[in-house]
């Protein structure tokens, strides 16, 4: 008699922190058989959450400076226009108009700039939700499950063991699939 022959690895390398079953022992479909250390893996959770954190003050700030840079650009606008009326009055020479010119094209080029700033620091914000949730998911990946009812046929490792990517934990024997071969 045969029985299909299932192990079960480890998805990344990692520190065995501990094996919850043994040879010979019957385990159910999604029951924990095993946990890799997920100690450092935590760590860069917290380092990611702390970012995904600091993006978020950095897209306050950039908010909070694109409202300041579009007041500036209004006033230097409201500048120019009465500069531009008072020229033709002789109370304000073309040089001054030209410098209220000059701060109104100033201002929107802060604008430009503040706004571009802003947009980048909701990139920022993605680009640390999806490191932090990879994290989330290696964590989730270091508790290594049954994936069918059987019989622990062996026992491959044990805690404090460094397996690779891959590495075989155990083997399991699917029972409801055995099979024998007739000559």
């Amino acid at each position: 008699l045969e029985a299909k022959q299932i192990d079960i690895a480890t998805k990344y390398p990692g520190r065995i922190k501990q094996v919850l079953a043994d040879e010979g022992e019957m385990v159910n479909a999604r029951q924990i058989v095993a946990t890799m250390d997920t100690e450092p893996l935590e760590a860069q959770l917290r380092n990611a959450e702390a970012k995904i954190k600091e993006a978020e003050d950095n897209r306050r700030t950039a908010v909070a400076n694109v409202a300041v840079r579009q007041a500036e650009f209004v006033y230097s606008e409201k500048e120019y226009k009465r500069s531009s009326e008072l020229v033709g009055r002789g109370a304000v020479s073309e040089a001054e108009r030209d410098i209220d010119l000059a701060r109104v094209e100033k201002a929107r080029s802060a604008l430009v700039g503040a706004k571009a700033q802003a947009v980048r620091t909701k990139s920022a914000i993605a680009a640390a939700v999806a490191e932090a949730e990879r994290l989330k998911a290696e964590i989730r990946d270091s508790v290594l499950r049954a994936p069918v009812r059987g019989r622990v046929q062996t026992r491959l490792a044990e805690p404090g063991e460094v397996l690779p990517a891959g590495g075989k934990v155990l083997t399991l024997v699917d029972l409801s699939d055995v099979y024998m071969y007739v000559f």
